[in-house]
């Protein structure tokens, strides 16, 4: 749950809190922690791993649909004694509640297009840039040259047929015949004929044949390398990307501090359509979400990129000075302990 989300409502009223031992538990709807299915039924990472402590403790409970906002103001209150959703500590909300022990680690993820050919081209760009390829091509380029102007000296009074004129034009035609020849494209309007030049003309084709294959191998090697996965070292590798956030979440707060150009959407569906038709390069998201929403049938074009701006981890919330914190946090990691928790992570994260 983003910082952002307690911005309004702090002075709403709570509600009187109920009697009897069934637990009040507000349920916020976060994919993939806490949703319903088709039939109207509370799933998800978070209310699965609830139901297996809920059921472990012989707890019976009371779920309440509520916004985020008001579940931390009935966590507060003591209106409520669980808050099941996309909880994620931090110090504006550990003032007025409190958190169970860490059940899932994760951090802000990445998702990009598979077809995002301006993405592609512009990492190409950047890691040629950061890459020996200036360097191969500045050498190939000075082998050329060199190369050019001592075959029109060696060549230019035995051979004025190819290498004669002024001195423009036999370095012209030198140089000419270096860039044939050591592209291995060799056309043969111009050869040397003494055996000074086809000394050097040996030379430099060995030379040409080592330098183009340094050449090729280091554009076709980044150029793959960015098809397989974007090269993103931290947030300032995105300021050259069209990224889309959700507001209030943790991506925005990030990005915003990281001085990361963003544009903002209201939910993530929204934000990975606009990645599909091409109106983005990328959606900073919640790792967990961005898994969940990668495997649903409209956004399985997408990819997600192995980089980790943040680190997170999920909790359970629950009222400041709760008696029931040290059980939870036993039950927590009791069922993490399951198989079945390992089921829950691959049904909703294909982990």
């Amino acid at each position: 749950m983003g910082l952002g989300l307690l911005s309004a409502g702090l002075g709403a009223e709570p509600e009187s809190a109920g009697e009897g031992n069934v637990l009040k538990v507000g349920v916020i709807v976060s994919p993939p922690f806490v949703m319903k299915n088709a039939a109207g039924h509370w799933e998800g990472v978070a209310f699965s791993l609830w139901e297996g402590i809920a059921s472990a403790l012989g707890i019976a409970c009371e779920y309440r649909e509520m916004d985020p906002v008001d579940v931390v103001l009935g966590l507060r209150d003591g209106v409520l004694d669980v808050g099941l959703g996309r909880f994620i500590p931090s110090a504006e909300l550990d003032q007025m509640i409190d958190f169970t022990c860490v059940y899932y680690f994760a951090g802000l993820g990445i998702a990009v297009g598979q077809k995002g050919d301006r993405r592609h081209w512009l990492e190409v760009a950047r890691n040629l840039k950061n890459s020996d390829f200036m360097y191969i091509s500045f050498l190939l380029m000075g082998v050329m040259f060199l190369s050019g102007v001592m075959l029109w000296w060696l060549e230019r009074r035995h051979n004025k047929d190819h290498f004669g004129g002024n001195v423009v034009s036999g370095i012209g035609s030198g140089i000419w015949w270096a860039m044939t020849t050591l592209t291995t494209v060799g056309y043969g309007d111009k050869v040397p004929v003494t055996i000074m030049g086809r000394s050097i003309a040996l030379v430099a084709m060995l030379v040409g044949i080592v330098l183009i294959a340094c050449f090729t191998a280091t554009v076709t090697s980044l150029s793959t390398a960015s098809r397989l996965y974007a090269q993103v070292a931290d947030a300032s590798d995105l300021k050259d990307w069209r990224v889309g956030v959700m507001t209030n979440t943790m991506g925005t707060i990030y990005l915003r501090r990281q001085k990361v150009p963003y544009e903002v959407f209201q939910s993530t569906p929204e934000a990975l359509r606009a990645l599909i038709d091409g109106k983005l390069d990328a959606v900073v998201q919640d790792l967990p979400v961005l898994q969940y929403y990668a495997r649903q049938i409209p956004f399985r074009t997408l990819d997600i990129l192995p980089n980790r701006l943040l680190q997170e981890g999920y909790t359970l919330a629950i009222p400041k000075e709760s008696p029931l914190r040290a059980r939870l946090n036993t039950a927590i990691l009791e069922q993490m302990r399951q198989p079945a928790w390992n089921d829950i992570l691959f049904r909703y994260l294909g982990e």
